[in-house]
């Protein structure tokens, strides 16, 4: 009586930093919670490191108002945004985002916004205003999903990177600057010391309304991309984790996440979804979409058009 994906496209989020930024600001270790991000947000601010173009980088932290990023923190920190035991203990009725540690989060997101140390990117189709903040160094940090990882990697090295939604990337000298700049990447960090990431990605699904004929190739294919090399060729190339675990253990990978930059961060997203809480995955319901517009709608109100943090928690 369950319905299970045949396969899955399986991510987590990591933390992506500019090392010369935080090495010029006594930053010795990425932050791992809220308040940390705050106190390097601050030591960076303060310590006068320049963007490409020599202006001082006053917002650090750079992040895109996506409503999956407030999802994964709520969830890392075991809070829930909507009701029935997060909608695993039954279909959901009401939301449960009217709580104190939703607004904890929303507060902070504000207050770093209010005082420049974040730069707000609007959550839209295509977006890389934040990846170009921080290939042009006019920020210095930022959250993003670890399926981008092979994308940020081969960006920050010049390579094409196809259609960008209508988003200029850096060429000539923003390129070449772009190429010498030496980025890491550290754990999705929590509210709080200990915090989790969420599973991320796309599931899969085997629907029972085309052809016999069609249903049979449609399960074909499915096995086909659970075989490891299949697998394999999904983490190297497109940053998604293995449905199937063995394909961690073909020599290839284990080559790819010990030596290749996009591959050891892929190899840390890894050991996140190892250390996921099982008994608090995330939200399940049906309108995922739904709710996540609800949820953009919110974060854009409230940080780019100065909404009121009551009003935006209890229409969400």
């Amino acid at each position: 009586g369950n319905l299970l994906p045949g396969s899955a496209l399986i991510g987590s989020a990591l933390m992506y930093f500019n090392e010369d930024h935080f090495e010029a600001a006594g930053v010795t270790e990425p932050p791992a919670t809220l308040a940390g991000i705050r106190e390097a947000a601050e030591a960076i601010a303060a310590s006068g490191v320049t963007d490409t173009s020599g202006n001082p980088v006053t917002a650090p932290f750079v992040l895109k108002l996506d409503p999956w990023m407030m999802e994964f923190l709520l969830t890392g920190n075991s809070s829930p945004i909507i009701g029935s035991s997060n909608g695993r203990g039954g279909v959901p009725v009401e939301s449960a985002f009217d709580n104190e540690t939703t607004r904890e989060l929303l507060t902070w997101v504000q207050e770093m916004h209010a005082d420049g140390l974040l730069l707000a990117i609007p959550d839209s189709p295509g977006a890389l205003d934040h990846y170009l903040a921080m290939a042009t160094q006019a920020a210095s940090f930022s959250i993003e999903t670890s399926s981008a990882a092979t994308s940020i990697a081969a960006f920050l090295a010049g390579e094409d990177l196809g259609n960008t939604g209508g988003v200029e990337v850096p060429e000539g000298d923003a390129a070449d600057a772009a190429n010498q700049l030496s980025i890491g990447a550290s754990r999705f960090p929590g509210m709080v010391d200990g915090g989790l990431s969420q599973m991320g990605g796309a599931a899969i699904y085997l629907t029972n309304e085309g052809s016999a004929a069609e249903q049979a190739a449609g399960w074909e294919f499915i096995k086909f991309l659970n075989e490891p090399e299949q697998q394999q060729t999904m983490l190297l190339t497109g940053s998604y984790l293995p449905f199937v675990p063995a394909a961690m253990d073909l020599p290839d990978v284990a080559d790819f996440t010990s030596n290749d930059t996009a591959g050891t961060w892929l190899g840390l997203s890894w050991e996140q979804v190892q250390e996921m809480d099982a008994d608090f995955p995330g939200p399940q319901m049906g309108p995922y979409t739904d709710v996540r517009d609800v949820m953009r709608a919110g974060l854009d109100d409230l940080i780019l058009g100065g909404a009121d943090l009551d009003d935006v928690v209890t229409t969400t």
